[in-house]
């Protein structure tokens, strides 16, 4: 956010100089400088915002690689197993549960 406050104030300034010195400048001239200065301005702002971009992008990556090496892999894994465990049980009761409708539907 510094970089396009300077960006702002630098341009801001260019602007400024400009608009002093229209009684200089015939209505063409100060079309096309301004359209050029826009130009500019355009380009430069891309440029600080890529460079942000990749700032915030490098910093969340850093951020989600730490966090992945700080989550305990034993608690992923106890997690899972814990899982696996429950899964088997219920299966084991839906297995239970049909089968005693089967046996009451073959009475």
């Amino acid at each position: 956010m510094e970089r396009i406050s300077q960006l702002n104030t630098t341009f801001f300034k260019l602007y400024s100089e400009l608009y002093k010195n229209t009684k200089f400048l015939n209505k063409k001239q100060l079309d096309y400088m301004s359209s050029k200065l826009l130009e500019q301005y355009k380009v430069e702002f891309e440029k600080v915002a890529v460079v942000k971009a990749i700032s915030d992008k490098s910093e969340l990556y850093e951020f989600n690689l730490n966090y992945k090496h700080k989550v305990p892999k034993r608690f992923l894994f106890f997690k899972n197993r814990i899982a696996k465990i429950l899964g088997k049980a219920v299966q084991r009761e839906v297995q239970e549960y049909f089968k005693s409708i089967n046996d009451f539907n073959n009475q």
